[in-house]
């Protein structure tokens, strides 16, 4: 599998995974947040990639992260409509899951559950970093630049919002 550093525009940090998928609209990677980490699926939008940069083969953290890698995720990944952004961002919500949504600047992100999609753009019910739903925000297709999902934060916040219910 290849590892990418992406650089996207108006970002000051580098994204790091395996590339998972591959197509027109999106890059999804196995995301790697820090050191030989491996947590969740970042959907990078093509449109704003500045770089890509497959890291070398002799590469140890790519030789580590190779070593990690789990074939056994890509099936289910393949099933997520990614070639249309409506009817992806529909198959989110259907799924009901969190997301983590990035748009401009990686210094501010939205964690939230999609709850309605229009023909281009979609509501985020928005989740603070205290897990308190705290409103509401409609989001056009054409600024995300990534939405990250499957996380452990984002499945931390899952575990203990479904706890509180």
């Amino acid at each position: 599998m290849e590892v990418l550093e992406i650089k996207l525009s108006r970002q000051k940090h580098t994204l790091l995974g395996i590339k998972l998928i591959d197509n027109d609209s999106w890059i999804i990677l196995n995301d790697n947040p820090g050191d030989y980490i491996l947590d969740g699926y970042r959907f990078v939008n093509k449109r704003f990639i500045k770089r890509e940069t497959k890291l070398a083969d002799d590469n140890i953290k790519n030789k580590i992260l190779n070593l990690k890698y789990q074939s056994d995720i890509i099936k289910p990944l393949e099933a997520i409509p990614i070639d249309n952004y409506k009817i992806f961002f529909s198959y989110l919500k259907e799924q009901g899951v969190l997301v983590e949504v990035t748009l401009e600047t990686d210094e501010y992100i939205l964690i939230g559950k999609i709850v309605d999609v229009f023909e281009k753009s979609f509501v985020l019910e928005k989740i603070s970093t205290s897990a308190i739903i705290f409103g509401k925000e409609n989001l056009k297709f054409s600024l995300v630049r990534c939405v990250a999902m499957k996380t452990d934060y984002l499945r931390s916040f899952e575990l203990y919002l479904d706890s509180e219910k």
